[in-house]
C-alpha cells in the first residue's frame, strides 16, 4: 500500500514480508530508507495524517492498528484491531481513523492529538 505525504513530499510503502516501511523521494526516484515497524506483523493497509506526520498501518497477523511516527521513524501506538482488517482511511476533519474488516467490523479510532489515540 503506497501513500504520499504531501507535507514532507515523500512516498511511503509497506514492505509486508519484512514488517518495514520504505520512504521514497519521488523527485529523485530513490529509496531514502527502510524502517522496521516494531510490534507489527503483516502490515498491508496504510493511511496517512500528513499534517502530524503519522501513518496508520493495518497489521493483520498481530491484529493491531499501528501508529507509525514518520518523523521519529518508529511505532508509537498499537491499537486493537478486529480480524481480517482490509482497508484503512483517515478523516483529517474529524481526526478519525477507520479500519474496515472483512469480518464485518469497522473499527473507529479517534486521534486526540498526534500522540494520543
Amino acid at each position: 500500500m503506497l501513500q504520499y505525504d504531501s507535507v514532507a513530499r515523500k512516498m511511503y510503502v509497506n514492505l509486508r514480508s519484512v514488517n518495514q516501511v520504505a520512504e521514497i523521494d519521488p523527485a529523485t526516484d530513490t529509496v531514502i530508507g527502510t524502517y522496521r515497524v516494531q510490534g507489527c506483523q503483516g502490515n498491508h493497509g496504510m493511511a496517512m495524517d500528513s499534517e502530524h506526520r503519522r501513518a496508520f498501518l493495518l497489521c493483520g497477523s498481530s491484529r493491531s492498528l499501528t501508529v507509525f511516527a514518520l518523523d521519529l521513524r518508529r511505532a508509537i501506538a498499537h491499537l486493537p484491531l478486529a480480524q481480517d482488517a482490509d482497508v484503512v482511511k483517515f478523516d483529517p476533519g474529524l481526526g478519525r481513523i477507520y479500519a474496515a474488516c472483512s469480518s464485518g467490523v469497522i473499527g473507529v479510532y479517534q486521534e486526540d492529538d498526534p500522540n494520543h489515540f
